[in-house]
């Protein structure tokens, strides 16, 4: 079977599209509003827990030609690294002459340690955008995390600039959690609470557990693992992001961007896992 029949037939093939779509719109969006109201024609990102490099694509059909990527796991900047490079083999082999500028790191983005050493690699420059998709919850962990994560968005974003990302929407989880019990499930996914129930209020360090897919499919990070992540509170990230003078612009739910999505149905079980996340946009706070 070839890797996209495997795709197509993975069990939360539906999600992967919808999911992607979503974020694809978001920088989308990002992008024609930087190039709209700013003029600014050579946008540059910053793609924080980038993972195996996914969104290359989505960057490079918005223009977007100049990126810097961060993850703590060296097999995915490893493969990252790979996909760039066919990506390079392809646009020369269409005698592209302008081609993206994307680097990709190891690095833990939760350790403050680290943080002479990103300045190091980044140098002086800002980005237009700074993304952070699926990846802001391993940042609640300890308010110390989340001030280290935060002091990279604030540091490397430009005035003008967008701090974009998507996650699971902590509050409704854990709302469900003290309705339901500790476990929210269906076919394709389950979500499994982590923290004892009476501390679960607290802003961090409320752990759960993901898994996503069936055992049979292979073409998915999370098929056949386990995720621990920690609940996103959204009050808490505007209170911190305010701190670091980022303003909140507003959160949009993945069942109010699947209203404008028309590429395929999600069935009821693959909503019930898809609408538990939502888009978060932040800017920095402008002095006149």
């Amino acid at each position: 079977m070839s890797k996209f029949k495997e795709r197509e037939s993975s069990s939360i093939y539906n999600i992967r599209i919808f999911h992607n779509w979503v974020k694809r719109e978001l920088i989308k969006q990002s992008c024609d509003h930087l190039r709209e109201n700013y003029n600014i024609t050579d946008i540059t990102l910053l793609d924080i827990a980038c993972g195996k490099g996914g969104d290359m694509a989505k960057y490079i059909d918005n223009g977007i030609m100049n990126v810097i990527g961060f993850d703590i796991d060296a097999k995915s900047i490893e493969e990252a690294k790979r996909r760039y490079n066919d990506i390079l083999k392809q646009l020369r082999r269409k005698n592209v002459k302008k081609l993206p500028n994307y680097k990709f790191y190891v690095m833990d983005l939760s350790d403050k340690k680290n943080l002479d050493e990103i300045r190091r690699i980044i140098g002086g420059i800002r980005f237009d955008i700074v993304s952070c998709q699926f990846a802001i919850h391993y940042f609640f962990k300890s308010e110390e995390i989340l001030n280290t994560f935060m002091t990279i968005v604030s540091s490397y974003i430009k005035n003008n600039g967008f701090f974009i990302g998507t996650t699971m929407n902590g509050d409704n989880i854990k709302d469900i959690f003290k309705k339901s019990g500790n476990v929210i499930q269906n076919s394709i996914f389950k979500i499994v609470n982590n923290t004892d129930i009476k501390d679960i209020n607290n802003s961090y360090n409320n752990k759960y557990s993901v898994s996503l897919g069936k055992d049979t499919d292979t073409e998915h990070y999370f098929a056949g693992k386990i995720s621990e992540e920690y609940l996103v509170n959204i009050e808490e990230l505007k209170k911190i992001s305010n701190k670091f003078n980022l303003m909140f612009i507003g959160t949009t739910e993945f069942s109010d961007w699947y209203k404008s999505f028309n590429k395929n149905n999600l069935s009821n079980e693959e909503k019930e896992f898809s609408f538990l996340n939502f888009t978060f946009v932040f800017t920095p706070v402008r002095n006149n």
